[in-house]
């Protein structure tokens, strides 16, 4: 091979090498529909696992009349929310349309000191049981891992770590832990 032809491939592959480690390598998608699509499953999953509360007889509870959902701003070191609860968008929220119960936005329930019986509407007066993400902490653009769980009274909460995976167009859970429960 002639001397400048090797030359020009030395250069070309020092010219990819630089190019390739300007690029962005954060691993935080874009906010969008693939990061609506991830918090849907975990709340998706947690309606269908925990939003059936039953009472001390092991019967569901058919007086929950109402799903709130509600995003934490933060969470501690204890695995607490902190912070405000931030209210999904509209557009989120019609996700749920079909679902077997009413879905709402967080702000449509009385969340300060909830009363002893649990949480109401602010207008109908109908008890429902909040659910709540925390922040998405992105492990990789495909993966991630996030603290959801669910509020219904003073003593009756719990927040699992969740890890999901996106495969082909479809946000999966690989696994959840449970944190704590009261």
């Amino acid at each position: 091979m002639p001397r400048h032809q090797v030359k020009y491939i030395v250069i070309s592959f020092i010219f990819l090498f630089i190019f390739n480690s300007c690029k962005d390598n954060s691993t935080e998608p874009f906010w969008g529909t693939d990061q609506y699509n991830l918090l849907e499953e975990v709340l998706r999953d947690q309606f269908n696992n925990n939003g059936m509360i039953r009472n001390e007889w092991g019967k569901i509870d058919t007086t929950i009349k109402i799903f709130y959902i509600g995003f934490y701003t933060a969470i501690d070191s204890n695995l607490i929310g902190q912070g405000p609860k931030a209210d999904p968008t509209q557009e989120f929220l019609k996700r749920f349309e079909n679902y077997s119960r009413p879905v709402k936005k967080i702000s449509d329930c009385n969340t300060l000191y909830f009363p002893r019986d649990g949480v109401h509407d602010k207008t109908t007066g109908e008890l429902g049981i909040i659910f709540y993400t925390g922040p998405i902490r992105w492990l990789s653009p495909t993966a991630a891992e996030l603290e959801a769980g669910w509020e219904y009274a003073p003593s009756a909460a719990a927040c699992y770590t969740y890890r999901v995976y996106k495969y082909g167009n479809y946000w999966r859970i690989y696994y959840k832990t449970l944190r704590w429960v009261s």
